[in-house]
């Protein structure tokens, strides 16, 4: 391709880009929200579960199971917002690309006086390279959505870790011969 192609095809990319760049944020906010819910969710599962004889006697299993049902839905609700962000994700990448693509093709054609078997390559080109594309953001988007949990999982981790004792490794040596010190052994002893 010439180099007003190539660039006006670079150009068009970024639009793409930035197009999808608001529902990239979007959808690190539905990742969050989703995380908050779930931790709660565990904790009221955790206790529901350690005061499951108190709701018993006190007949509050209702109340328990309606927590536990509101909770549910709010976590179904989080779902199906990320599925909806990612579906929508996908029309506009699909939709932002036929646009962008026609522009493409026609200020070839017009402008630049482009051959028609150099478009035709062009076209194949971005027919099978765009389905990858498509789903690498979508792998993004997903990845986008778990990364409030992973940061809370590291920053776990390391306070896990701050808080633990210094662990010294002690070498071993060798004298040739193997030295085995402070090792007690104890056999029973056989009745007669």
């Amino acid at each position: 391709l010439s180099w007003p192609v190539t660039l006006l095809l670079l150009g068009m990319s970024g639009v793409v880009v930035l197009s999808l760049s608001f529902l990239n944020r979007r959808s690190k906010k539905s990742g969050e929200a989703w995380f908050v819910d779930m931790r709660l969710f565990y904790q009221k599962v955790q206790n529901q579960l350690d005061s499951l004889k108190l709701a018993k006697s006190f007949g509050m299993e209702a109340h328990q199971e309606a927590v536990l049902g509101n909770l549910n839905q709010t976590l179904s609700h989080h779902q199906l917002e990320m599925s909806r962000s990612r579906g929508l994700t996908l029309w506009i990448y699909q939709a932002v690309t036929v646009i962008l693509m026609s522009i493409v093709f026609y200020f070839s054609l017009r402008v630049f006086h482009t051959p028609g078997a150099m478009l035709l390559i062009l076209l194949m080109l971005c027919a099978r390279l765009s389905p990858r594309i498509s789903q690498i953001h979508t792998q993004y988007q997903q990845l986008l959505n778990l990364l409030p949990s992973f940061d809370a999982l590291t920053s776990a981790l390391q306070e896990a870790q701050h808080v633990a004792e210094p662990q010294e490794p002690r070498p071993v040596f060798f004298e040739h011969r193997l030295r085995l010190e402070k090792i007690s052994v104890n056999y029973p002893v056989a009745e007669n």
